[in-house]
């Protein structure tokens, strides 16, 4: 809850009023522990944070518990008391996506979440019945909670920039049979396929003033994440393959 001092050069976030709040508090620091940058997330209210796991295309997942409703950086809806809190960032801090899980009384995540084939699994403790985004009623008291829930966007941000060059990929959901649609590709673009945990499922060269390429991952069955990367071009998506 401290404002910037000492080595903290993140701002605090909370309410400055009698009762000030927790916010959640990360740092990067390379092997010597020198600080490389510090973030703050959070709202007016407590905030707390649980835990931080690696996903693929460095992307951080941090989780924790929020009681405030959105201000500060916070956008994700408030539903009761204390709710689960997950943001995506990259590996500079910026805030990529975030979404609250509850219900209206109190639910948490207790470990970091696990990611696989575009699903995050999230288990915790729940005393809310069905209300908020909680679709599962209560048993009494505090109940275990567990969570499957879809990961498939949240690595989908990279845009094209500094270039006039327009990528359309059709279908989207696919049954596996994927075309690729280039606008004014002017130069040797590289197209790398890999799963949500970063595993490579196909590569390949794309030659420039290619107009059409197709692609078979009907083997593959999952949320497919792809890459087009040149000297000017950075463009990433997902597709979904069932």
């Amino acid at each position: 809850m401290s404002i910037i001092s000492g080595n903290k050069t993140a701002p605090y976030m909370g309410n400055s009023g009698p009762f000030p709040a927790f916010d959640y508090w990360l740092i990067k620091t390379d092997t010597n522990f020198n600080i490389i940058w510090d973030k703050t997330y959070g709202g007016l209210h407590e905030d707390n944070g649980g835990g931080i796991a690696y996903l693929s295309y460095n992307r951080l997942l941090l989780n924790g518990s929020s009681s405030s409703v959105p201000g500060g950086n916070k956008t994700a809806l408030k539903y009761g008391g204390l709710d689960a809190w997950l943001l995506i960032i990259d590996t500079l801090g910026d805030i990529i996506a975030q979404e609250t899980y509850g219900g209206d009384q109190d639910d948490y995540i207790t470990p970091s979440p696990t990611s696989t084939n575009g699903v995050f699994y999230m288990s915790g403790n729940s005393l809310s019945g069905i209300s908020g985004n909680k679709t599962v009623p209560t048993n009494g008291g505090w109940d275990a909670w567990l969570m499957e829930i879809d990961a498939s966007g949240f690595l989908n941000t990279e845009s094209i920039e500094g270039v006039q060059t327009t990528i359309s990929v059709y279908p989207n959901p696919s049954n596996g049979k994927v075309n690729l649609k280039f606008n004014d590709l002017e130069e040797d673009v590289y197209i790398t396929f890999y799963t949500v945990e970063g595993r490579i499922i196909m590569e390949d060269k794309i030659i420039s003033n290619s107009i059409h390429k197709s692609y078979d991952l009907s083997t593959v069955n999952q949320v497919v994440f792809y890459q087009v990367k040149g000297e000017r071009i950075n463009h990433s998506g997902r597709i979904v393959v069932k």
